[in-house]
């Protein structure tokens, strides 16, 4: 398992992959500081530090969906495109590594980079509250929840994101995919908390809105709903494993 890491890392060393993991938080918290300098006196509220924090947090978290569900797609891309472009399967298949372990490495290193982002994403969005003035009394559980409780919902979208990119040798297709899944994701930030009852007749079958619910934010309110954490790690597990399955069998060229 730790030479399909390793090689993974070495290729990875040569592309735009490290830079698209910095990138995508930085655009987040960048975006949400410029709107905060040119309106901040319509945005905050002087000595209500605790709507200010919440505003933060809503403000970071409509931008950081569509990154997300656009991010993963890019990762699954690049990362199984670097075999596809140098038609580098066949030689990668003959090397004393099981097909399991190239295709759990590559589910791993998504998975690895997607959670840097999302730390860089919590760092961010209290250095942002901060900057503005906010009191150090920082929201920590709303802030872990707005990072990392849509990563962890995600994990169905990674593994579908992934098989496509492996088995599918134009990433047209998976980028695509991934545009779609980032439109599909908006439907549920647009679902006011009254519609959330019935969000669950239909969102526990479509993996791409489980970031989305899974720390909905409506005004300045957090509806928090773990159940969709525990949705994306259990499709994650099980399309991985479906994946897994055909990766192996699936003749690769």
């Amino acid at each position: 398992m730790n030479g399909a890491l390793v090689s993974d890392w070495i290729k990875m060393r040569k592309t735009w992959i490290k830079i698209l993991v910095i990138l995508g938080p930085f655009g987040v918290i960048s975006l949400n500081a410029v709107r905060y300098a040119l309106n901040y006196h319509g945005i905050v509220r002087p000595g209500d530090d605790a709507y200010n924090w919440a505003l933060l947090i809503q403000n970071i978290s409509h931008l950081l969906m569509p990154t997300l569900m656009l991010g993963i797609a890019l990762l699954a891309s690049l990362l199984s495109g670097l075999e596809h472009q140098g038609h580098a399967w066949k030689q990668l298949l003959a090397l004393p590594v099981s097909r399991v372990q190239l295709y759990l490495s590559k589910f791993i290193w998504i998975a690895g980079l997607l959670a840097i982002s999302a730390t860089l994403c919590a760092v961010g969005t209290i250095l942002l509250g901060f900057a503005f003035g906010f009191t150090p009394h920082v929201p920590w559980a709303g802030i872990l929840e707005e990072c990392y409780y849509p990563y962890l919902a995600a994990y169905g979208v990674i593994a579908i994101q992934l098989l496509l990119s492996v088995l599918v040798a134009n990433q047209s297709f998976a980028i695509t995919l991934g545009v779609l899944g980032m439109i599909i994701s908006g439907l549920s930030d647009a679902l006011s908390p009254d519609g959330l009852t019935h969000a669950g007749h239909w969102a526990p079958f479509v993996p791409w809105v489980y970031p989305s619910l899974s720390a909905l934010t409506h005004g300045a309110v957090q509806h928090v709903d773990f159940a969709y954490v525990v949705y994306g790690l259990l499709a994650g597990g099980l399309l991985l494993a479906l994946g897994t399955g055909l990766f192996a069998r699936k003749e690769v060229k």
